[in-house]
């Protein structure tokens, strides 16, 4: 269970710190969509937050599981699709 939280802890620095980063460029670039992409981010944080905070009681198989779907479904919706598709939108303009 500590190792779980540990872990749950790390991510929740580390999505601040990046998606800081990453809002504060795309805000720079103008990207379309900003604010959903914002929502987004908030809703990954919140869901990080809630499975720390049930870990903290009791941290089972479920949550782990909870855990594990919620970085599975990320990686696939969010950054193989939206973070990619920001990318190569910023690309194109930075060659226009």
């Amino acid at each position: 269970m500590e190792e779980a939280l540990k872990t749950l802890s790390f991510l929740e620095g580390y999505t601040d710190e990046h998606f800081s980063y990453e809002e504060a460029l795309y805000k720079r670039r103008m990207l379309p969509g900003i604010t959903a992409h914002r929502m987004e981010h908030e809703k990954f944080r919140a869901n990080i937050q809630q499975i720390r905070l049930d870990c903290r009681d009791d941290c089972n198989d479920e949550q782990i599981t909870r855990f594990n779907n919620l970085l599975g479904g990320w990686f696939r919706n969010h950054i193989l699709q939206e973070d990619i598709r920001a990318i190569v939108w910023i690309n194109d303009q930075s060659d226009s």
